[in-house]
């Protein structure tokens, strides 16, 4: 049985629903690794903030994990709840296989029993997106999507049941080859070169696009298990202080927004 790493990353602590959720995985052979960073990027953009020091977490709990002798690495997020079978479920799309019958479609040639499948390296779980500020609630959106056009990428609005191939999936629950986090690093990507939005909103380019084209230029495919569908949970309802905290700050921002208008003459 293929050795897996569930690999989650925080910038303060998992969310005990995820925790029990990875530990009490029916799957045989697991362990758990989680790397706590401190944010230590900061600008008074909020987005590039988030981006820049989550990569650089990622990145570390790569570079821990690829020490250790796991054949897969299981990327969770802190706040991503799946069920209690979903390693089993993805780890059965897995390995090398071969078409089990002969499979026959009017206009194509027959696919033989025992042709061999290509193998899946990256797989990915279903949960819907929370906005990421406001009021925190569902967008209609899920955590993988296509592109549309150039340089446009649609996530989808819609949780499809089968097992279908996406471009792109957000990093909060994907199970990925060993080869494949050995060969991609996680990194920004140019923001401005590519648009991508679902569920009538604009959103910001983040690096799990970036860490998607990077594989599939490699050759690597990214699928989707429908069978696999997780819960986000709204970490701000989970941890007190938090919202007063943000509010706290887009007060102190504001107001160095206008001492800084006041400076350069400008009117408040």
């Amino acid at each position: 049985m293929k050795k897996v790493l569930i690999i989650i990353p925080t910038a303060d602590e998992v969310m005990p629903e995820c925790m029990k959720a990875a530990k009490s995985q029916d799957y045989g052979n697991f362990d758990v690794m989680v790397n706590v960073l401190k944010p230590s990027f900061m600008s008074n953009n909020w987005n590039l903030n988030r981006t820049m020091n989550m990569i650089a977490n990622r990145n570390a709990l790569r570079g821990r994990a690829l020490e250790t002798d796991a054949d897969y690495f299981w990327m969770l997020d802190s706040d991503v709840v799946p069920p209690h079978d979903a390693l089993s479920k993805m780890m059965k799309q897995v390995g090398k296989k071969k078409v089990s019958m002969d499979f026959v479609m009017p206009n194509i040639p027959i696919i033989k029993d025992g042709t061999p499948v290509k193998e899946k390296h990256i797989i990915g779980g279903w949960y819907e997106f929370r906005n990421p500020v406001g009021d925190r609630k569902m967008t209609g959106a899920w955590n993988c999507g296509k592109w549309v056009a150039d340089n446009t990428l649609m996530n989808l609005g819609y949780q499809d049941k089968g097992f279908i191939e996406v471009d792109k999936i957000d990093l909060g629950c994907v199970l990925v080859k060993r080869e494949v986090l050995d060969k991609v690093k996680f990194k920004e990507g140019n923001v401005r070169s590519i648009k991508y939005y679902g569920c009538n909103r604009w959103t910001w380019p983040c690096h799990c696009l970036m860490f998607a084209i990077d594989a599939q230029d490699l050759g690597y495919q990214l699928w989707m298990d429908g069978s696999v569908v997780c819960e986000h949970l709204d970490r701000r309802k989970k941890c007190p202080g938090l919202k007063e905290f943000i509010s706290m700050k887009k007060t102190l921002l504001q107001s160095f927004q206008m001492a800084k208008r006041w400076a350069l003459g400008m009117e408040l």
